[in-house]
């Protein structure tokens, strides 16, 4: 009757390893750069942007896949109070852990973050917004709303 018992004794710990070898390989999947993260305190709410403003780049976000989509604008402020990133008429595919991600990556061409700096977490699925940004924002190419729990894209603008 021995036997038997470390049979499947075998058959669990083999088990136990290829479920161990999946855990670790999506969580190196889930490892990103992220090169700094900017402080969302000082950022000004979207009415109290000035008229006078000057609008230096804008994009129009897209479907990351026929899964998360997303749409509106984006638009790359400079204000009295700094450099600002306004998302106008926006909405985006709900999910969790979804955060905003300004990166080095060009949308239309991957939907990897890349070197990014994060802007924080999604403070809406819907409606205007307004993000930090850090004085290097040119250096940038898109704005992503990532899903970190699933390490996938929602949508995604490029600044141009």
């Amino acid at each position: 009757m021995s036997k038997p018992v470390s049979k499947y004794l075998k058959y669990i710990l083999v088990a136990a390893v290829l479920i161990g070898l999946v855990i670790i390989i999506f969580a190196a999947r889930n490892i990103t750069e992220t090169v700094e993260t900017v402080d969302q305190s000082s950022a000004p709410k979207p009415a109290a942007i000035a008229n006078d403003s000057q609008v230096l780049r804008k994009g129009v976000f897209s479907n990351a896949d026929a899964v998360h989509s997303g749409s509106g604008t984006a638009s790359v402020i400079q204000t009295n109070q700094g450099l600002v990133i306004k998302f106008e008429n926006f909405k985006v595919t709900a999910g969790p852990d979804l955060l905003v991600y300004l990166t080095k990556n060009n949308f239309e061409n991957t939907k990897s973050p890349g070197e990014f700096v994060s802007l924080g977490k999604l403070k809406s699925t819907s409606g205007e917004q307004v993000y930090a940004l850090p004085d290097n924002a040119s250096e940038y190419a898109s704005i992503i709303v990532w899903c970190r729990a699933f390490s996938v894209s929602f949508t995604g603008a490029v600044l141009r």
